[in-house]
């Protein structure tokens, strides 16, 4: 593998110097604003490099002169992680794919590739490759995606940081040095770029592992939530990767299970369907109903049933569903017994189905141990067209990752909250789908999912044509909810989570904290949300309301 970037002393320069060279790449009082459109700032400069090299001035000229400096890349984080009034770096150029070793399968690219365009290198490869995980979307840039443990799903699967071999970072001390680390090679800092916040340091380069090109073949089907949560375990472990959508509205949760195949591809679905499904109603009708219901709130139930019934549901339209009432009481009854262990006795939440439910779904066909509502469709493809989809238009977005052992009774307490808010005529009107996802644990000190296997459950409030949707209240109920079972936040996501409660969630909080302060002891890198969930600052400098693109 080659070599990390050299990193010859910048001492002969002088601030003035540094602002000269950076000068064809810099612009003044640049507005960031994130692909959600939901946090905005801007900045006294934001420079555009295209060289190591000039990331390193860039670095320099930060500590210098006492800058704050974040790194940007697709804005795909729909919160203030990158917001500052200070310098930001867009390392969007710094893409390049420098070398691919097919004897140990690992890439070696720049910080500022995107996802995707790292997909069409790999596969344009002799011999093609493929990333083993992938998220929902591939737009993120991959230094962006690692900051973060962005994560796909698949329980015997980590998030995308576990595949990183070695990481190339640029440290804000004196001459911006480039250090190559990795688990023989200063593994504390490792373990703390692997999920660093953009506060260890600025990626420029990683080595990431990846494998033959392959193919996935996806099963769909839809149930009933109250089965779904009775067998939640057995379905997550049934295939590699599997990944949900919960609709609450409609009682009924779609699931995929991926699995790697050699079977042909499936031909696309014809041109006019996927047109009519994929953006006439997907996009164009979804945001036009959405922008009314902010006014009349109480048609997002049926909403949500049309929707579920004309483009989610894997099966042809169940008219009886679509047109059956929109506020149905749950079918779920829910009883408590007594359960006395160590910690004395106490009252344990059960789901029942009833036998009249039992014999309606049925259980055990093709071997399986949960009943489907619908026959299953399948589809082949390539890797990367099936972990990929398209997410819609902007949207606020909330999402936690739950220690896999407590998922039953988290889903239990959602699944109670929704049907209250539904039974309720002046209730919470949420949006659709909840996301629900599994990933492998791992040893990264600040991944969602160190030391645990997690279920990710991320709740979605869209924002049609760019309009503000309520979203506060409905994320503050979500966020405790997973908070009272143990969640994590995920890093990318906007979370109410103290400095107090996160040392608590992670064991290696401190140890993080401790290295961070080794790297960057001016705090060059740090910006109001870093400072307010890792440093523990309050008041306004740091009130994540500062950067709302809508106060």
């Amino acid at each position: 593998m080659l070599a990390p970037p050299p990193s010859p002393s910048l001492a002969h320069l002088t601030t003035a110097d540094l602002h000269t060279a950076l000068k064809p790449i810099t612009f003044t009082k640049a507005r960031f604003t994130n692909w959600a459109t939901t946090f905005s700032s801007i900045s006294t400069a934001t420079f555009r490099p295209e060289t190591v090299e000039q990331v390193r001035l860039v670095v320099e000229l930060a500590r210098r002169e006492g800058k704050e400096l974040r790194a940007s890349g697709s804005g795909h984080s729909p919160s203030d992680l990158v917001c500052t009034g200070g310098y930001v770096i867009n390392v969007d150029k710094v893409d390049k794919v420098l070398e691919i070793d097919a004897t140990t399968k690992t890439a070696y690219v720049q910080g500022g590739i995107k996802l995707s365009a790292l997909n069409s290198a790999l596969a344009a490869n002799s011999p093609p490759f493929a990333l083993t995980s992938l998220g929902s979307i591939s737009d993120q840039t991959i230094a962006g995606a690692i900051s973060t443990a962005t994560h796909g799903s698949g329980v015997a699967y980590g998030n995308l940081s576990t595949f990183v071999q070695f990481i190339d970072l640029v440290l804000p001390l004196e001459n911006a040095p480039v250090v190559r680390v990795s688990r023989t090679d200063d593994e504390d800092l490792f373990l703390s770029a692997l999920c660093g916040l953009g506060v260890v340091g600025l990626i420029v380069g990683m080595g990431i592992k990846v494998e033959n090109r392959f193919k996935l073949e996806e099963e769909i089907w839809s149930m009933s939530t109250a089965e779904f949560i009775e067998k939640w375990r057995d379905i997550a472990e049934s295939a590699e990767h599997v990944r949900t959508w919960w609709f609450p509205q409609v009682g009924e949760v779609k699931v995929s299970r991926l699995n790697r195949t050699n079977k042909d591809i499936t031909p696309p679905a014809p041109a006019l369907q996927s047109w009519v499904t994929e953006n006439v109603l997907a996009k164009h009708f979804h945001a036009l109903v959405l922008s009314v219901a902010r006014i009349f709130p109480n048609i997002l139930p049926y909403h949500a049933h049309l929707m579920y019934a004309l483009v989610h549901r894997p099966a042809s339209i169940d008219w009886y569903k679509l047109l059956r009432p929109v506020f149905p009481k749950t079918s779920v009854k829910r009883v408590t017994f007594v359960e006395e262990g160590t910690e004395g006795k106490k009252e344990v939440p059960v789901i029942v189905v009833s036998e009249e439910e039992k014999e309606i779904m049925g259980y055990g066909k093709d071997g399986k141990s949960w009943k489907q509502r619908t026959e299953s469709t399948w589809k082949v493809d390539l890797s990367e067209n099936i972990f990929n989809y398209d997410c819609g238009f902007p949207q606020y977005t909330y999402e936690g990752a739950v220690p896999y052992e407590r998922t039953t009774e988290c889903l239990q307490a959602l699944d109670t909250w929704y049907t209250k808010e539904l039974n309720d005529p002046n209730g919470l009107r949420c949006h659709f789908p909840i996301e629900v996802r599994f990933t492998e644990k791992d040893d990264i000190w600040l991944s969602p999912t160190y030391g645990q296997r997690g279920t990710y459950i991320g709740a979605i409030q869209y924002r049609p044509y760019n309009l503000p949707v309520p979203y506060r209240r409905i994320f503050s109920t979500f966020e405790s909810h997973l908070l009272s079972h143990g969640g994590r936040p995920h890093w990318a996501k906007s979370h109410s989570v103290s400095r107090v409660q996160l040392a608590d969630l992670y064991p290696r909080f401190f140890d993080f904290l401790r290295v961070r302060e080794r790297v960057d002891p001016q705090g060059v890198l740090l910006n109001p949300y870093t400072r307010r969930h890792l440093m523990g600052e309050v008041g306004e400098e740091v009130d994540m309301r500062r950067w709302k693109a809508r106060k």
